[in-house]
Formats: structure tokens, C-alpha cells, sequence
């Protein structure tokens, strides 16, 4: 599933692309997706032009001249390309058609994603439950104090809520708990204070380094220009199962949380007391 770091690269290369573009026309292939598009989304967005492409969590905001948006969920295995020249494919369910000749191509095999219109941001439902951004100066190492204090689920799966937090994913908690030190499987409650000023710094550089890598490709995710990703060949866990630690030597564990993948290095991240 495409994280915060692969819709940050993707906003990105869309700002590059497709700002102050005319909407000409919306074709939908009227399949079902995981949300249902707002009856009428052809009218709402005709002849409007783009004004500016933003992300909130892991949604795409594109926002367009007459002040409603066009929101964007990639789900788990969708696509968003643009281009003059992209070929028809069996899993397309929106194509945007442009006045420069470019076209902005939704395409989701698993059907998993979202693409719809609002008038207001603020009111949608898709969006106004979100938690805090994890790379907005409002991150602090108080406010994820805040967070944690009196939870007893396990740290990786609080910091994977995304209305406490949104976009980090698998992945990046999975590398960001091990540069801090911190088993997955510690009650998020028992982290101390010196363990979260290393937390915080952790995940945001894991997500900066991320989104300059251009994200993490492991299947489907390329950028809207159809770039993959480069972030995966800088693993220090994720993925690493049996191979050694880069920090200490020790093999890399894997076990399930939540139903997801945790790696971690056991020697690196020791376990509490407190914790299950």
C-alpha cells in the first residue's frame, strides 16, 4: 500500500505537472471502488482549473479554481499517472482529460481505492477524522506524548492510527522503532520520555529520506510520471528476515502485529517488562 512518502513523491511530480490545467472532461469506467465517486463528478470539475495538488495523510488533494477538490485514495495497489500518451488499461477507473494533451489516469487493480469531489475539505468525511501529520512542525515530542500516554496496545499499532496519526504505514514504523531503539510490541504507554525524543526525530527522517528516495516500490507503486521508487535498497528491517543486523550482527525477527509484518532486531530492541 502506497504510504505517506510514495503520495508525498506523487503530489510532488503532480504540482510539476499539471498546475493551472483546464479540465476538459472526466471519463469513469462505473466500477465499483472502495468509495462510491459524488453523483455528478463530471459537472463539478469541467472547465475548472487546477490550482494546486496537496496530500493529507494519504490522501491527493487536487484543488481546482472554483474552490472544490478532487480527493485521490490510492487504496492498496492503485496508480496515478499522467501523460499524453497512456495507453487504455482494464483496471483504469478515472482518466482526466486535460487542455496541455495530458491525461491523469486512476488505476486500481484491487479496487481498494477512492476517487471523488467536495466542495469543502474541511466537512469531508474522508478527511476530517484524520490525526496529526508526522513531518508538521506540530509533531513534537509533547504532542506524541500525548499520544501515548495510557494506551496499552502496542506502540507499532498506535503510531499505524491514522486518527492519532496518518501516512506512516508498515514499512516506516517498522524502520522508525528500530533507529529509536523501540520493540514494536512495547505498550505505547511504557515509552518513556527519553525513548520518545528519540522517536520523533526517527520517524521523521525515516519519511524524509523516504520521500527523497522517491518512496519504496515493493509491487505495484510508481510515481505519477511511472518512476519506481528507490527507498526499499535502504532497509535497515523491513523485509530482512534471517539477515543480519546492520547495526549489531543479530538476525533479523519478524512477527505479526495486527494482522502486519513487524521486523525488528532483538538485540537493538529489547522488550520490557510491562509489555505483551
Amino acid at each position: 500500500m502506497p504510504e505517506l512518502p510514495e503520495i508525498e513523491t506523487i503530489v510532488r511530480g503532480l504540482n510539476s505537472a499539471i498546475l493551472e490545467a483546464k479540465i476538459l472532461d472526466l471519463e469513469l469506467s462505473g466500477k465499483k471502488l472502495r468509495g462510491k465517486p459524488v453523483a455528478d463528478f463530471a459537472s463539478h470539475i469541467k472547465n475548472q482549473t487546477i490550482k494546486a495538488v496537496s496530500r493529507r495523510g494519504k490522501y491527493i488533494i487536487i484543488a481546482l479554481q472554483n474552490g472544490g477538490n478532487i480527493i485521490i485514495h490510492l487504496g492498496m495497489s492503485g496508480r496515478l499517472l499522467v501523460g499524453r500518451d497512456i495507453k487504455p488499461n482494464l483496471h483504469d477507473h478515472a482518466r482526466i482529460l486535460l487542455n496541455d494533451g495530458n491525461n491523469i489516469v486512476f488505476n486500481d487493480p484491487r479496487r481498494f481505492g477512492i476517487i471523488t469531489y467536495t466542495k469543502n475539505i474541511t466537512d469531508s468525511p474522508l478527511l476530517k477524522n484524520l490525526g496529526v501529520e508526522p513531518l508538521a512542525k506540530a509533531f513534537t515530542v509533547k504532542q506524541l506524548s500525548g499520544i501515548l500516554a495510557n494506551r496499552k496496545a502496542p506502540i507499532k499499532t498506535v503510531l499505524m492510527n491514522a486518527n492519532l496519526i496518518v501516512g506512516i504505514g508498515n514499512i516506516y514504523v517498522s524502520e522508525s522503532l528500530f533507529r529509536a531503539g523501540i520493540h514494536p510490541q512495547r505498550l505505547a504507554a511504557s515509552i518513556t520520555p527519553a525513548e520518545i525524543k528519540k522517536l520523533v526525530p526517527a520517524i521523521k527522517t525515516v519519511l524524509k529520506e523516504a520521500i527523497s528516495s522517491g518512496g519504496s516500490t515493493l509491487r505495484d507503486y510508481v510515481s505519477s510520471n511511472g518512476d519506481v521508487g528507490g527507498f526499499q535498497h535502504k532497509f535497515e528491517v523491513y523485509g530482512r528476515k534471517d539477515k543480519p543486523c546492520l547495526k549489531c550482527g543479530s538476525r533479523i525477527k519478524v512477527l505479526k502485529i495486527a494482522g502486519r509484518a513487524t521486523y525488528y532486531c532483538q538485540s537493538c530492541q529489547k522488550i520490557s517488562r510491562g509489555s505483551k
